[in-house]
This record gives C-alpha cells, sequence and structure tokens, in this order.
C-alpha cells in the first residue's frame, strides 16, 4: 500500500512522532512539515538538482572561535552525538602517546546565540583506566552502540609502540559503555583489550554476520616502525551486552603467512579500515588501507566468513611499477584511508583512497590518491582506476601553484559530502606532514569530474597541516561543516604554530534543499550500521550507506545520512534496505524537503524536524 506521512512537528531540535496516513486521523500541522504535495516530473533526466554558483567564494568560514574552541587542540577528532539531543559532539585526541591526551565537547546552545562546545571530560568518564585512576592513553576513539540500548557508546584506540631502545607499553584499547547522558563507563570484561600490546591505528563498528549486535573490527600498524612486520588485524564479535571474542580464525581473516608472501596473506601494517558492502549483496565487506607499499586488502563477506578479493577487484593497488623497488609485494602505496560512496549515483558504490607518495625520488609511481570507479554487477563489482586527468583531482605532484603538492602527496583522510546540496557528492581530502600541506576540497560537476575549489573555499590557510577530518551538520541548518585537526611537523606548521581544532562552518549547502535521515533498528542494529537508503526526487535517485567509521586514528562521521536536494520540493521515495538476515526492505514516499528525519525499522511512525 502506498503510504503518504501526516506529520506532527516543531521547527529545530524538536522530534514528534509522525504517522502514516493510513492510520488514525492526525491532529493539524504545522505547514512547515506538511504531506508532500507538490508534484516532480521527470523530462530528461538531470545529472544533478540544482546549480549553485560558487565563483564569488568563502563559502566556508573558520569559526572555532565563535563557538568556544579557542585554544584547544587536536590532531585527530571525531564527531557523534553522545547525548542523543540531535547535535553532534567530538572528541579531539591531542599529539603524542602518553595519558589524558582525549576531550570531550559537547555541542550546547550557546546563551548569546547559535551552538557552542562546551569541554565535558572531566565528568565524562572517557579518561578512567582499568586501575580506576584517572589516566588512559589513546589515540584514537570509535562511536557505536554496543550494548543495544539507543545510544553511542566509545572504543578508545590506543598504541604501544617501539621506535627505537625500551618498548613503550601503553594502556590496552577499551570499551565505554554511555549511559545516555555522555557519561561514560570502562567496560572491564569487553574482551578488546586483548591481544595487547598492539599499534592500533583504525577501527570500524560493523555487524558483520548480521545478528542485530555491533561488531568491531580493528585495524594494527607495524610491531617496530619501519619494519614491515606488523599486527594482526582484529574482528570481535559482539555478544550483544558490549562483549566481545576474536573471531580472526573463524571467520578466516587470520594472515599468518611470512612477510612479502606471493598471495598477499602475510599480516601488513595497517593504517585504515573500513567497512562497507562493495559488491551489494546485503552482507558488510572490510576494507584495509595498507602501509609501506603494500596492497591493500579487500575482504568480501560471503555470509559471515571472508575471503581476500583484493587482486581480483583492482583494490589491491594499481598497475604501475615503483621503480627502483624490487620485491614484489612492495609494489603497492602508503594508503591511511578508503571512503565508500556513490559518487556517479548508479547505485553502487565507488571508492576513494587517500594515500601518501613523493615526487623527488624512485617511489614516485606509488599508488597516487584517486577514485575506484565500481563496474557494478554487469562488471562484476570490479574496480576500474579513471586517469587522474579524466576525473578532475589531478594534482602535480611537484607543482607550486594552488593544483600542486610542492613534492608530496600527504593524503591521511577522505570524506565525501554534498557540500552544496545539489545532489552530488563532493571529497575533502585531509593532507599533512610535508611542506605546503593542506586539505583539499573539491566540487563534483555535473558530468561527474570534479574542480578544486580550495581557494575558492576560502579556508586554504586555516586549512594547513590538516591532520584528523570529521563532517556533520553541527548546527542544524540544513548542510554539512567540516571538523578538522590539526599537526605541526618538521616540514610544515599548523596555522600559528597551533595544533588547534578547526571547524568549517557551511556558508553555502543551505541555499539548497535537503534531507537528513536518522535509523533506529529493531532487529538490525539501533543505528542501522550498514542500511542503505535510496532518496528519489524526480529523475534523481542518491543512495547513502550508513558507516560505523573509516580510515585512520578515528575517521569517522556520524551514523546518519545526508541527501542534497537543489531546489526540489519533494522527495518521491525514501527506500531503506536494513542490514538483517535476509534484508528488509522498507519505502515511505511522498516526504517534505528540508527535515531531519529518524525512521524505525518495521514502523511508519517517523519522527522529524525542521530547521
Amino acid at each position: 500500500m502506498r503510504k503518504s506521512i501526516a506529520t506532527l512537528c516543531f521547527p529545530a531540535a524538536v522530534m514528534t512522532a509522525c504517522s502514516s496516513s493510513s492510520h488514525s486521523a492526525a491532529a493539524p500541522v504545522p505547514a512547515a512539515c506538511h504531506v508532500a504535495t507538490e508534484s516532480t516530473s521527470c523530462g530528461d533526466a538531470p545529472a544533478h538538482l540544482a546549480d549553485v554558483d560558487l565563483s564569488a567564494g568563502g563559502f566556508f568560514q573558520d569559526v572555532f572561535a565563535n563557538v568556544g574552541l579557542t585554544g584547544v587542540l587536536g590532531r585527530r577528532v571525531t564527531f557523534g552525538d553522545l547525548d542523543g539531543d540531535g547535535y553532534p559532539d567530538f572528541v579531539a585526541v591531542q599529539t603524542g602517546v602518553t595519558k589524558n591526551l582525549q576531550h570531550l565537547y559537547m555541542n550546547r546552545p550557546n546563551p548569546s546565540g547559535g551552538r557552542m562546545f562546551v569541554d565535558t571530560t572531566a565528568e565524562s568518564g572517557i579518561t578512567k583506566n582499568r586501575d580506576g585512576s584517572d589516566g588512559q592513553t589513546a589515540l584514537m576513539v570509535a562511536f557505536g552502540d554496543v550494548d543495544g540500548d539507543g545510544d553511542l557508546d566509545m572504543f578508545s584506540g590506543s598504541y604501544s609502540q617501539q621506535p627505537t631502545g625500551t618498548e613503550y607499553v601503553a594502556d590496552p584499547n577499551e570499551i565505554y559503555i554511555n549511559d545516555g547522558t555522555a557519561h561514560f563507563t570502562l567496560l572491564s570484561t569487553s574482551g578488546v583489550e586483548a591481544p595487547w600490546p598492539l599499534t592500533t591505528a583504525a577501527a570500524t563498528f560493523v555487524d558483520y554476520d548480521l545478528d542485530g549486535k555491533l561488531d568491531l573490527f580493528v585495524g594494527n600498524f607495524m610491531i617496530a616502525y619501519p619494519n614491515d612486520a606488523s599486527y594482526q588485524n582484529d574482528l570481535y564479535k559482539n555478544s550483544g551486552n558490549g562483549t566481545f571474542t576474536l573471531v580472526n580464525d573463524a571467520t578466516g581473516i587470520t594472515t599468518s603467512e611470512t612477510v612479502g608472501a606471493v598471495d598477499g596473506m602475510y599480516t601488513k601494517p595497517t593504517y585504515g579500515v573500513t567497512a562497507c558492502d562493495w559488491n551489494d549483496d546485503g552482507w558488510p565487506d572490510l576494507l584495509t588501507s595498507t602501509y609501506a607499499l603494500g596492497k591493500n586488502d579487500l575482504w568480501q563477506n560471503n555470509g559471515g566468513t571472508f575471503s581476500n578479493v583484493s587482486a581480483a577487484t583492482t583494490y589491491a593497488m594499481d598497475d604501475q611499477p615503483n621503480p627502483g623497488e624490487t620485491a614484489s609485494y612492495r609494489q603497492g602505496g602508503n594508503g591511511f584511508a578508503t571512503a565508500c560512496g556513490d559518487y556517479d549515483n548508479d547505485g553502487d558504490l565507488d571508492m576513494f583512497t587517500a594515500e601518501t607518495t613523493h615526487g623527488d625520488y624512485p617511489r614516485s609511481t606509488a599508488d597516487r590518491s584517486r577514485i575506484l570507479r565500481n563496474t557494478g554487477a554487469a562488471g562484476e563489482f570490479a574496480f576500474e582506476r579513471p586517469a587522474l586527468a579524466d576525473t578532475g583531482i589531478n594534482r602535480d605532484l611537484n607543482g607550486t601553484d594552488d593544483n600542486g603538492d610542492g613534492g608530496d602527496e600527504g593524503d591521511h583522510g577522505v570524506t565525501w559530502l554534498d557540500f552544496d546540496n545539489d545532489g552530488l557528492l563532493d571529497l575533502i581530502i585531509e593532507n599533512s606532514a610535508y611542506t605546503t600541506s593542506h586539505a583539499w576540497l573539491y566540487h563534483q560537476l555535473p558530468d561527474h569530474t570534479f574542480e578544486n575549489v580550495t581557494m575558492l573555499s576560502g579556508q586554504k590557510a586555516n586549512m594547513a597541516n590538516s591532520n584528523g577530518l570529521t563532517v556533520a551538520d553541527y548546527d542544524r541548518d540544513g548542510d554539512l561543516d567540516i571538523l578538522m585537526g590539526s599537526v605541526n611537523t618538521s616540514y610544515e606548521k599548523a596555522p600559528g604554530g597551533v595544533e588547534q581544532v578547526h571547524l568549517f562552518e557551511n556558508e553555502i549547502g543551505n541555499k539548497n534543499s535537503f534531507v537528513e535521515i536518522s535509523l533506529k533498528g529493531k532487529t538490525a542494529n539501533s543505528f542501522g550500521i550498514g542500511a542503505r537508503i535510496k532518496v528519489t526526487s524526480g529523475c534523481l535517485t542518491q543512495m547513502r550507506e550508513i558507516s560505523g567509521g573509516k580510515g585512520t586514528f578515528g575517521a569517522a562521521d556520524p551514523p546518519i545520512a545526508h541527501f542534497g536536494l537543489g531546489t526540489q520540493k519533494r522527495i518521491d521515495t525514501i527506500e531503506i534496505r536494513w542490514p538483517t538476515n535476509p534484508p528488509k526492505i522498507q519505502t515511505i514516499h511522498d516526504v517534505d524537503v528540508n527535515q531531519f528525519l529518524t525512521i524505525t525499522e518495521d514502523s511508519d511512525q517517523i519522527a522529524c524536524a525542521t530547521k
């Protein structure tokens, strides 16, 4: 039966139930949330929904000083709505491998208007350790609801390093349970503290076996840099209450062969991990980003066990040899992150891989950061690697102009986002460590190529030596803002020499329409991580997959789906494929734009709020 939603909704963050018209009569509703009645037409299918003029520039503003973040330091940052008020909070982690470098900032109303961030670390519990005292080492965090109570808990990732001399053994990885108000308790029986020591560099939450319980995939780096020997990546199965069991052997992801084994089944130095359903079979797959010119790994999910299909899909590396590297296993790149997104709106997940390479010695042909275009079912879900010049993301490795990397492409993170809400995914790439390093912002054009708008954004200088990246609508005005950390290195300093956290407020996206969708699972995991959401408005269908983390050192965005809708006034259909076994399909029709929707599995009751 075709459903139209009749709604009871109020402005701002107030969330009120919105019911299907097939139920009993609803009370009179404010015009802002009425059932969509404006018709849409579909003549010649457009590649996008609307043009936004970027030529005037200045469409991001660095507002850290306006929101209480002056002097707030952070190399890595991760957004997450930790108290369920609809506004994203964040954790920042300062440079170093010592205790108490992690800080929690809650998003609160600013008495002067707008929003501000308040440091609540002291009362939050996120720095408590196993002996009950205050002081916990952490290089990263990741958020996911591990006990199924509807709020985001926290994984704290640590790093025991042995660069030279005596080994430094940090506190282990931990799970912290949220009480729903952003107060956390260390769960001493979580199981993620073993094995130890590790050099944990990445983590993603994923329900790999589709049992409705959120599992955890952890990426680990070298045992003693710069030697290739590394710690095993670890997959932990969740029992449902936040306690985990290591299942590497049971799921087939153990890599026990000697370094450089021809079949690639050896333990590689992992900087980034990502989970997404690359082949659209309903089962989330696992991807790694490998450092030291190693091959990236794509683990295909076969229904709870995995097989490595990296070479067959071309995800492992490009086909360019690395001059000067005679070892066959060192012909790849220096991978840090992979972001999944359907950038060409053809219904399958493409990738962007963030790599580090150099232009001044033979390794200049190590893998470059680039788009991997998914061929889809017709092409057996392999990846094409379009030439850099054909995508528009074609930086001059040795160039010094606005499109030049100055000799080093030091990309460490990447996120797809539709910053101008035109229905096409754009890209923000985090870049640091080398001379002239800065983040890169690319805008997608209707032909699915990209233009470099870093300078036009007005924030190139403030994006210098960016290190850490997370994206969300912090002020709930309908567009995506960018939170970014920064770092000082021997090559390049952060702006002003201070590792300041920067918040880049979007000044252009809310000129277009949008919809933002959050999910509540019942048999699926509570935030619907792994769900696919398709939104159709007129001729254009867009797809997003809810992610539990991607890339390196806490790279993640909140588990929501944001869609730009251009000048459209109505959404024809929202289709959700829930991460269940078998998958459930839920469809909703005739929805207004410019709303924040919360959709519950197996229910036509929708919560909604307007800007």
